[in-house]
């Protein structure tokens, strides 16, 4: 859309956001940062514990998804560029290697955790800092500086325009799908220190690298444009989310609802 200015001269005007858009990029600042830190205060005031094990979690993440685990992708990427025109091969190499680092930084996070206290909340706690820095640095902070530019804050002309032709449930589903994942790396938290502290076999450590590469592949499909479809994208993400939850839930149940948490 644009005006005639002085002399002739086209101005494009500002775009309008709506306030659901607004909305949107609020939910999705509350669901990124103020809900981690709130699940964090409860654990604490509940147990006593949790602190420490949201920070491991926070740093493991950053040490082996943002820094180690690009590596491996510079590399990778830089060695066989022509992956990315194999999509079954890209999406197996994506999503095996956030599996395979996020869950081993979550092993060796885990391990130096337990050596003195094994209480699930050291799982829990874990999950929480894990879960919650990712969707501080991946939607939070994004969705904050959105919500900035659609309440007035200057920005470049290209950044206004993109926004302002984004659908206002573009801006819902990234908070919706930080909660699953929030979720998602409670429960394989849980079930990686299940397997630390030797409630189930450690095995469940490949177990939690297969499950966390399957619930990654619906995203790895949508960045390859063939799952188009925006909310079938992230009802796909929902639902294996859940089923991971439910087996984490299912082995929880099997192998520490007849023992202390405590060890």
């Amino acid at each position: 859309m644009s005006t005639s200015g002085k002399g002739g001269c086209s101005v494009s005007a500002a775009p309008v956001f709506s306030a659901a858009s607004i909305a949107g990029c609020i939910f999705t600042v509350l669901v990124s940062i103020a809900l981690p830190v709130a699940a964090l205060a409860v654990l604490k005031r509940k147990t006593g514990r949790g602190l420490l094990a949201a920070l491991v979690g926070a740093g493991c993440f950053i040490g082996y998804a943002l820094v180690l685990e690009q590596l491996l992708h510079a590399a990778v990427f830089s060695l066989f560029p022509a992956i990315t025109l194999y999509p079954a091969a890209y999406t197996a190499y994506g999503c095996l290697a956030a599996g395979l680092f996020e869950e081993t930084g979550r092993l060796m996070g885990l391990s130096l955790l337990c050596k003195k206290d094994r209480d699930l909340a050291l799982g829990v706690g874990y999950g929480i800092g894990h879960g919650g820095v990712e969707a501080a640095l991946l939607a939070g902070v994004n969705a904050a500086v959105n919500a900035a530019v659609m309440l007035g804050a200057p920005a470049a002309p290209q950044v206004t325009d993109a926004l302002g032709a984004a659908g206002a449930g573009a801006f819902w589903a990234a908070g919706v799908e930080r909660i699953a994942a929030m979720a998602l790396h409670m429960a394989l938290s849980i079930l990686v220190w299940m397997a630390v502290t030797r409630r189930v076999p450690i095995w469940y450590y490949f177990a939690a690298v297969l499950l966390h590469a399957a619930a990654n592949i619906p995203a790895a499909l949508s960045q390859l444009g063939l799952l188009r479809s925006m909310w079938c994208s992230e009802g796909i993400i929902l639902a294996v989310n859940a089923a991971v939850c439910l087996f984490v839930w299912s082995v929880y149940r099997k192998a520490c609802v007849h023992r202390p948490l405590a060890g």
